[in-house]
């Protein structure tokens, strides 16, 4: 049965404040440093970085053990943070910003509800060590 409209706008209303609260909870300020996907000639791709972001609070959750995950061009990236934000962030895939001196990337934006913006959050690591011969 579909939802009654302002049952459905308090209801909003309701998880937006309870999105904040969480978030206040355990704050972390982040300057975004937005970037975009420029082709290239030679059909590859590069990052081009745009302005930063105005400082966002958001809440970065640790999702527990996740593999560590090696890329086509062979950096070792892994999944460390879910990063929670009001819903009137602004957040995009390729932004990069740093804390506690670990240099992180927005790698997947996830579903959005309406409520809270949701992000994975890769760290960048090194090339992987070729072991053998």
């Amino acid at each position: 049965m579909p939802m009654i409209p302002e049952v459905q706008s308090i209801e909003l209303e309701v998880q937006r404040g309870l999105t904040a609260w969480f978030i206040g909870s355990n704050p972390t300020p982040v300057t975004l440093l937005a970037r975009i996907r420029e082709k290239q000639s030679n059909g590859g791709w590069k990052w081009i970085e745009q302005s930063p972001r105005p400082e966002q609070t958001v809440r970065l959750i640790d999702p527990g053990p996740t593999p560590v995950v090696v890329t086509l061009v062979g950096i070792e990236r892994e999944i460390v943070y879910l990063l929670v934000a009001a819903w009137d962030a602004v957040v995009g895939v390729g932004d990069k910003f740093t804390v506690d001196g670990d240099d992180l990337e927005v790698v997947q934006m996830l579903h959005f509800n309406g409520y809270e913006v949701r992000a994975q959050v890769a760290r960048q690591m090194r090339p992987p060590t070729v072991v053998g011969p």
